[in-house]
């Protein structure tokens, strides 16, 4: 997988998680220095707006249970690529 590849799905999945309070911010590891091989994982680095996802996931199971289910989705998400 190319780099550009990742960068240009995470651009296109951003503001589908910024509704949410997820700020998609980029890549670190391998992949941000260009030192990835096949092995390599995907490494995204995001920041939470804890207040705006607060407003829809309330209680602390709901907030860990979406974390979980994001995390199952981009995973999903980067597979296809």
């Amino acid at each position: 997988m190319k780099k550009e590849e990742i960068l240009n799905k995470l651009k296109e999945i951003k503001p589908l998680y910024e509704k949410e309070g997820l700020e998609i911010l980029g890549v670190f590891g391998s992949y941000a220095k260009d030192t990835q091989d096949e092995f390599s994982d995907i490494d995204i680095a995001y920041r939470l707006d804890y207040n705006k996802f607060s407003q829809k996931y309330v209680d602390g199971f709901s907030k860990l249970l979406r974390i979980e289910e994001m995390k199952d989705e981009l995973k999903k998400i980067f597979k296809k690529i």
